[in-house]
């Protein structure tokens, strides 16, 4: 919670082992939106990293990581429920089940095109996703 109101995100939603963070939700493009989720995704990181590490047990967590459109609405009845659909959310799922480390933030070719001169990345290869064909994966390993 601390992170998510720090980096000023829309929401955070939990389902199970997966945790969907949002930014940028408005009508008009926001030019920090993708500087917010990477900061928050650094920041989320280290703090599972040493809330595990002081527990005393083994990191296996993996992070993903896309921008671009996505559809989101309240369902439901009280208590309704936010929801989130669209490439961007199945693609940034991908890029954290294809991770490999735990505590990797592992990123499509899109967002390390906008962030790669803010932040170091290491090349992880191609992958593919449908709808979208082939393309390239990058880690953030940390701010420049």
């Amino acid at each position: 919670q601390r992170i998510a109101t720090e980096q000023q995100l829309f929401a955070v939603k939990i389902a199970g082992h997966r945790m969907i963070c949002t930014a940028g939700c408005t009508d008009a493009e926001d030019p920090t939106a993708l500087l917010r989720i990477a900061n928050a995704a650094l920041s989320m990181r280290e703090a599972f990293m040493a809330a595990l590490a002081d527990a005393n047990l083994e990191p296996v967590f993996t992070m993903g990581l896309d921008y671009g459109a996505a559809f989101g609405r309240e369902v439901g009845h009280e208590p309704k429920v936010f929801n989130l659909w669209g490439q961007t959310v199945s693609v940034a799922e991908l890029m954290a089940q294809g991770a490999a480390g735990a505590g990797t933030v592992q990123v499509t070719e899109r967002v390390y095109t906008v962030l790669r001169d803010r932040y170091l990345f290491r090349s992880r290869g191609t992958f593919f996703a449908p709808h979208l064909g082939l393309s390239r994966a990058y880690i953030l390993a940390a701010h420049r």
